[in-house]
């Protein structure tokens, strides 16, 4: 069965790199030891760092004892905050098909996707920390 959920490879590795600074106290990390302790590409993860740093999640420095490093908000980021910061917020649309193909006057999925939502925005919830 394939999932209703998707998170981008992006998401994927903003959440990665955001935990491992976390848990690997140093004053900065470069992007290419990162990607390489991350084994990803330092391309991808460099623009990944960037839209982190655009949401004020890490703090880049420049110079040869530069890197990225967490910011105080990044410390404290929600998974939910750090998706977005990649991803752009994002609405569930009122009905999944745009010509009210089911001819209910409520949708027979509304209950199912509802409760999920709310589960799964459970889950944004949780801090880098928590898991």
């Amino acid at each position: 069965m394939q999932s209703l959920i998707r998170v981008s490879a992006a998401s994927i590795i903003a959440v990665h790199s955001m935990d491992y600074m976390l848990k690997n106290k140093k004053p900065a990390y470069s992007a290419r030891e990162l990607a390489g302790k991350m084994k990803v590409s330092y391309n991808h993860l460099s623009k990944v760092l960037q839209r982190l740093a655009a949401g004020n999640l890490v703090a880049a420095y420049r110079g040869p004892s530069g890197g990225y490093l967490l910011t105080e908000k990044g410390k404290r980021a929600r998974l939910g905050e750090i998706i977005n910061a990649i991803e752009g917020e994002s609405e569930r649309p009122p009905c999944f098909m745009s010509t009210k193909t089911c001819g209910r006057s409520r949708c027979v999925l509304k209950n199912f996707l509802d409760k999920t939502s709310r589960e799964f925005n459970k889950l944004l919830n949780l801090k880098l920390g928590d898991f």
